[in-house]
């Protein structure tokens, strides 16, 4: 079987979360932490893809940014043999979720790969344990090396938040932000005002220290059926925290989900890049 990536295309992502640090892109994560893999059926990946590209037309319009979309679903990625892997090819970007201490062995095998590493920053997540995964994951401060993705809840994104952004800056870190909104028992984002407040808590955060509030995270899975989080029948969730953050960034030229619809529903391609 071949590897899920190739090693030599790798690169190429490292290159766009870099501008997207640099506040020149916005970065579009798409995944579900709902469903195993062996549960996606080639229609479930085909709707997940549309919508994902669906998503960042509408991102791209309303924010005037490129994009820069990953895909990505549930995986475990073993450690490699040695100890300094060029890419690991289990995907183009790779996670340390937030129960992973980051001087765990999760780490330390991500720490010694050159792929871009995106770690989750849960409610509990202190400033110092930031910290300490960005010195190890991230001890030369190459821009884009790490996405910091804040999944901290619509009551307690800006009171969370900020301290974690000022110390990171002082840090010197040029890191990729992202809100990820997804519901879990956790934080129980389950109503459109919550995403829509945890959004733009996200994006509030950023303005006064002149951070780039770089992206976001959705749920491609849960592009229809009109549940709590959405914003109806013609809204899915994906597209609403589309809208929503751009509505935050002061840029609602368009409603995204207008722009969306203009995608030709045939063209399901959505690659690594812009």
């Amino acid at each position: 079987m071949p590897p899920p990536v190739p090693a030599a295309g790798c690169a190429l992502p490292h290159r766009r979360t870099a501008s997207v640090a640099r506040g020149e892109a916005v970065l579009l994560l798409g995944g579900s932490r709902a469903e195993p893999p062996h549960a996606l059926t080639e229609d479930g990946m085909r709707q997940r893809r549309r919508t994902l590209l669906q998503t960042e037309r509408g991102l791209a319009h309303a924010t005037a940014l490129p994009v820069v979309k990953v895909g990505w679903t549930v995986g475990a990625c073993a450690p490699p043999p040695g100890h300094d892997v060029p890419y690991a090819t289990t995907g183009y970007l790779l996670w340390l979720g937030e129960s992973h201490e980051p001087g765990g062995d999760h780490a330390g095998h991500l720490s010694s790969v050159h792929n871009p590493v995106a770690v989750r920053l849960g409610p509990g997540t202190c400033p110092d344990t930031v910290l300490a995964a960005v010195d190890r994951l991230d001890p030369h401060r190459a821009p884009g090396r790490l996405t910091l993705v804040a999944a901290m809840g619509a009551d307690r994104a800006r009171d969370l938040l900020p301290a974690v952004v000022e110390k990171v800056r002082a840090e010197g870190a040029s890191v990729c932000w992202v809100s990820d909104w997804v519901s879990d028992p956790v934080r129980a984002n389950t109503t459109r005002e919550e995403v829509r407040d945890e959004v733009r808590g996200f994006v509030e955060v950023h303005r006064p220290s002149g951070s780039h509030p770089g992206g976001v995270h959705v749920d491609p899975a849960a592009a229809s059926g009109g549940g709590p989080a959405t914003g109806g029948p013609d809204r899915g969730p994906a597209l609403d925290v589309a809208f929503h953050f751009a509505e935050a960034c002061g840029e609602p030229r368009r409603d995204p989900c207008q722009e969306g619809r203009r995608a030709d529903p045939r063209d399901a391609s959505v690659r690594p890049g812009w």
